[in-house]
């Protein structure tokens, strides 16, 4: 069962579905936050304390997916678990952007609450698996990194960094740079693979975040031709890939990328990757 200890932040512009879904949730346990439209529930984010977020996506002034892009921008809240409570999505890009965003969308007419339950439940699940397994990563790597080096170095040095983001998605584009961003450090946008190459041999950056599905030249062959270039050769490139299957992991990893992280994101794991990655960077590289 889903823990008496969740809270959970309920939004929609109508009071009576927000009235609904909060009673249902309290019933089950649960502590719920009611914000009545996105620029409440963005106020209710930035105070902390909340465990998943149920969202209504077509909201006046302030719309679900803004407050899904500040959710999802911002470390702190970036894992929490997102559930859409919304009329149909028909939009095809809207539903592109929802597949990375949320953990799964319901249709307000014949809503399940047993259903709507369970899934909230899987989602919570999934974050818990996410969380240790970069615990884990991330105390592994203090470890090693205790071995070779003083701390005060690997953070200095995991700071203000340059990164390169390949990405052909609009939408995930602007969630990865704002998480980038949000980390401190600078970002520099391209939206194929040509752009990207012809970035990372004009100028010097730490880390290339490559998607590796890009229309034209894909992001392994732009892998690979970063890795023919004697500027470029020991560039750390972290690739994206969606659905990654079996194999791919080989695949991905023959062809000169250094890590790699899958679609939909989990944005822990996504930053441990970068951190990791660009406590790699020579000092020398350092400006």
């Amino acid at each position: 069962m889903i823990g008496e200890d969740l809270h959970v932040l309920v939004v929609d512009d109508d009071p009576r579905a927000v009235n609904l879904v909060s009673l249902r949730l309290e019933r089950a346990g649960m502590s719920v936050t009611r914000a009545y439209g996105g620029a409440d529930a963005i106020a209710a984010l930035a105070a902390g304390s909340v465990g998943a977020v149920i969202l209504d996506l077509l909201m006046p002034e302030v719309s679900g997916f803004e407050v899904l892009s500040e959710l999802k921008s911002n470390p702190a809240t970036a894992d929490l678990p997102v559930i859409i409570l919304s009329a149909k999505v028909s939009d095809v890009a809207e539903r592109e952007v929802l597949r990375h965003m949320a953990h799964a969308v319901s249709a307000k007419s014949g809503w399940d609450e047993r259903e709507f339950l369970d899934t909230l439940q899987r989602a919570l699940a999934q974050r818990t698996r996410q969380t240790l397994s970069v615990s884990s990563t991330l105390r592994e790597g203090s470890q090693q990194q205790s071995r070779t080096e003083p701390r005060v170095v690997s953070e200095r040095r995991t700071l203000m960094k340059s990164v390169l983001l390949v990405e052909d998605n609009a939408a995930n584009r602007k969630l990865l740079g704002d998480l980038l961003r949000h980390a401190g450090h600078k970002v520099r946008e391209v939206g194929n693979a040509d752009a990207g190459i012809e970035a990372a041999l004009a100028e010097p950056f730490d880390l290339v975040v490559m998607d590796i599905q890009l229309p034209g030249t894909d992001g392994l062959t732009a892998t690979r031709l970063l890795r023919a270039n004697a500027k470029t050769r020991a560039l750390p490139i972290l690739a994206v890939t969606a659905h990654a299957m079996r194999g791919d992991e080989k695949r991905i990893l023959e062809a000169g990328c250094d890590a790699y992280v899958a679609k939909p994101i989990a944005y822990k794991e996504f930053l441990a990757q970068v951190c990791r990655l660009l406590a790699t960077v020579p000092a020398a590289r350092e400006e």
